[in-house]
């Protein structure tokens, strides 16, 4: 039963990046920003929304469905940020179980895209919540991978078309509480 257990996980993992890697979609324009504040304006317009367990900084640019469409579209954990003029844009944010399971997703998903030469990332927000992972351009698109301990949850973050500084992306990373 226990390698069952740890059989399953690696398929998950693996398919995990394997909807990452198909989803991860277009380029969009780098865009800096320092991470902000809570208290300053958004670099973007829109609005926070909730789906069960998550709320979450949905720009005007984007579609919010919650759910992970892969596997369970109720899960409760998941919601996915599609951008409305070019759909293979997204960002997908989860909650997960610990702080190990992401880092092992970030370093799967390293080892299977060593052509694209990831780096490693680390974004901080509000001087006191470090998100750490890798980016890497996927054939023209460029794509994130974070993990951060907010609180009492550890999120994850898949994003197809923006690297780990542009604001759209810095937006969303800033309302997770």
């Amino acid at each position: 039963m226990k390698y069952l257990s740890k059989a399953l996980a690696l398929i998950l993992a693996i398919a995990m990046v394997a909807t990452f890697m198909v989803a991860c979609g277009g380029k969009k324009d780098d865009a800096k920003s320092d991470g902000g504040s809570d208290t300053a304006e958004p670099a973007v317009a829109g609005s926070e929304q909730t789906w069960k367990e998550l709320t979450v900084f949905v720009p005007d640019s984007m579609d919010f469905k919650g759910g992970d469409g892969t596997f369970d579209p109720d899960d409760p954990k998941t919601a996915w940020l599609t951008d409305k003029e070019k759909a293979t844009n997204y960002i997908k944010v989860s909650i997960v179980d610990s702080e190990d399971n992401a880092k092992n997703n970030v370093e799967t998903t390293r080892e299977m895209n060593k052509s694209y030469n990831p780096v490693d990332s680390s974004v901080k927000i509000n001087d006191s919540v470090e998100w750490k992972g890798i980016t890497y351009n996927a054939s023209g698109t460029d794509c994130t991978m974070l993990y951060s301990v907010v609180g009492d949850k550890v999120y994850f973050i898949m994003a197809g078309g923006y690297k780990d500084n542009d604001d759209t992306l810095l937006e969303v990373l800033k309302s997770l509480k």
